[in-house]
């Protein structure tokens, strides 16, 4: 959620581009059409009061065909190839200004898994797999495949076979994104690494003065005042009814929760039943939700996981207490710090990704000895002694080049640091909808230069890991006006099932209990101990029990009900997948036989955590 993290470099991720002509994204397709998908659709009952100019988009003829990659960006052929007969995909047309359905048309890419009994369907539940910026068209296949792995002799992979055969899951790229209309920001305007462990006024200056490049870019799109949560909530609504569904039903994980809420705040009637994964803090704008990231992944590393690489020193070597393992996160310049909070907090994100956590810090101090040996080196020169160097002798050589792999990406860094190149300003549709969602949706409560800077300052001295990250803040000088925030009063009174991990880094705990208290109807479910990001993923029968149970039968768990996790152990005698280190970090309290087969339910598990941003 509110990935504020990955970047520090400030380079975008997916390139893409869609002109400011706009109107008419042509139709895609995908296969299958069943009764729930209708050319004639109407408004639903509750729906007569909606604006008339909306009817030519409730009234679209949708044309499905066979989903492909060659049309739609970025489809998991795997998933895809094992539920062709089921998939379909297609575009729908949505007003690109609800303010103003004048201003023309966008396109919406959407992939629905059909019911596996449609004559006894209980609806469709939409997915999203958070950001803000991230594609949806993945979700649905991988939650379907992993239904559809269901044990029938386990009573909740029975749940599951049954959710298989009630539910059409559907996906779709939000505005921005992917296979819908694309965002790009753009800008002869340069910039340069800037450390954000460097808490010099100079480099909060240019912190600053970068945040200002990246409004300034993405005020030159006009797509961008368009982008936010309010339209893509909107969006789903078009869908729905054109579509053909009553109700819609949700699954949203991190960014995804507040933007279930945002539909839930706007069509409360037509609202079904909805899971709020990983949760973000909706009595707050998004830009401000964000500092709270940093203690939480604090803690992680001080309280979680440098004991946990402490208790492994004989292997791994990286301290023999948790102090010495800490130390190695705030030793060295400042380029280095800022480089492995950077990575570090990525890896952070769950606990399965524990290996990357051990090879950042192995990295991390590896690099940090040789500098220390040799302050001047070159870049050059500092490959050629990274690559002599053997990070985990003991490990697997799988281990050793993915340490080998990162340490390549921070000599990069270094020869950013060093040299001073510059780059133009860039921002692809997933940094680009980022930034545009966040700043769009609600004005800043502390909308000054030095609130900021010195929050960064104080967060970087109480959180140094990734503390001095949230001063560079492109909504201080946003050109657009952000949308009014949402009331939730009738949201309030349906019944949501939320769902959080205690120790959640990018979406803490607090802030689901202050969405909690708000949505007073609904019950929020926490697993212990874990830091994982989306519950739902983390083999937990308890959760999975919960959420069968609310989908199928619209029942929820008592207030203050918790889920039994399994974090990090210190013990070195603790069995894992891998006998030496946690790869995965899934224990053996999780080893389930919810699942027909447990190695293609983890692959596909691991799939749709990934998705999770």
């Amino acid at each position: 959620m509110i990935d504020r993290i990955a970047k520090v470099l400030k380079t975008a991720r997916h390139i893409g581009i869609f002109g400011i002509s706009l109107i008419a994204v042509g139709f895609y397709g995908c296969g299958g059409s069943d009764g729930s998908s209708r050319a004639d659709a109407t408004p639903a009952s509750g729906d007569s009061g909606v604006d008339a100019a909306l009817a030519p988009y409730y009234k679209q003829a949708i044309s499905w065909h066979a989903c492909s990659s060659d049309t739609f960006q970025d489809l998991d052929s795997d998933l895809l190839n094992q539920l062709s007969s089921r998939a379909g995909c297609a575009t729908v047309k949505v007003p690109l200004d609800y303010d103003d359905v004048s201003k023309g048309s966008a396109g919406i890419g959407v992939l629905r898994v059909n019911a596996g009994k449609p004559a006894s369907r209980l609806g469709a539940i939409w997915m999203n797999p958070g950001g803000p910026g991230e594609s949806g068209l993945n979700m649905p296949l991988g939650v379907s495949k992993l239904w559809l792995l269901g044990n029938s002799a386990n009573p909740v992979g029975q749940k599951l076979l049954q959710l298989s055969d009630a539910y059409d899951l559907i996906g779709f790229d939000p505005r921005g994104v992917g296979s819908s209309i694309q965002l790009v920001c753009n800008s002869n305007a340069t910039r340069r690494f800037i450390p954000f462990t460097d808490r010099s006024a100079a480099a909060n200056s240019a912190q600053m003065i970068d945040g200002r490049e990246v409004a300034s870019a993405c005020g030159g799109t006009p797509l961008t005042s368009y982008i936010n949560t309010e339209y893509t909530a909107r969006d789903m609504e078009v869908i729905r009814v054109t579509l053909g569904y009553d109700k819609l039903n949700y699954y949203g994980t991190s960014y995804g929760t507040a933007l279930g809420g945002r539909y839930a705040s706007l069509f409360p009637d037509r609202t079904g039943r909805m899971i709020l994964d990983s949760v973000v803090d909706i009595t707050l704008p998004l830009a401000e939700t964000s500092p709270a990231q940093a203690p939480a992944f604090q803690k992680i590393l001080d309280e979680i996981v440098a004991p946990y690489v402490a208790a492994r020193n004989d292997v791994l070597g990286l301290g023999s207490n948790a102090d010495d393992v800490k130390k190695i996160a705030r030793s060295g310049l400042a380029w280095l710090t800022s480089w492995l909070g950077e990575t570090m907090s990525r890896s952070l994100y769950a606990q399965w990704q524990i290996d990357d956590v051990v090879a950042d810090l192995a990295v991390a101090k590896g690099i940090n000895k040789v500098l220390t040996a040799n302050p001047m080196i070159s870049s050059d020169a500092l490959q050629r002694e990274i690559a002599l160097l053997h990070f985990f002798p003991q490990e697997s050589e799988d281990a050793e080049a993915t340490a080998q792999k990162k340490a390549k990406d921070a000599v990069s860094t270094y020869a950013a640091a060093v040299s001073g190149t510059t780059q133009s300003v860039h921002l692809d549709g997933t940094d680009g909808t980022y930034w545009s969602v966040v700043c769009n949706d609600g004005a800043l409560i502390h909308p000054s230069e030095k609130y900021w800077t010195d929050l960064g300052n104080a967060l970087a001295q109480s959180a140094p890991l990734i503390g001095g990250m949230y001063s560079d803040l492109p909504c201080l000088y946003w050109p657009f006006s952000a949308r009014k925030p949402p009331s939730f009063v009738r949201a309030a009174m349906l019944s949501f099932l939320l769902l959080q991990d205690e120790n959640d880094g990018p979406t803490p705990l607090s802030g689901a209990r202050a969405t909690a208290a708000v949505l007073k109807n609904s019950r929020l479910v926490v697993q212990s101990t874990t830091y994982d990001h989306g519950v739902a993923f983390t083999r937990s029968e308890c959760v999975s029990g919960y959420m069968a149970d609310y989908l199928l039968q619209g029942t929820l768990p008592n207030e203050g009900t918790m889920c039994a996790g399994s974090g990090l152990s210190t013990s070195t005698s603790t069995t894992t997948i891998n006998s030496k280190r946690a790869v995965g970090a899934r224990a053996e309290e999780y080893r389930t036989d919810m699942y027909t087969d447990d190695v293609e339910a983890e692959k596909t598990l691991q799939k749709l955590r990934k998705m999770i941003r």
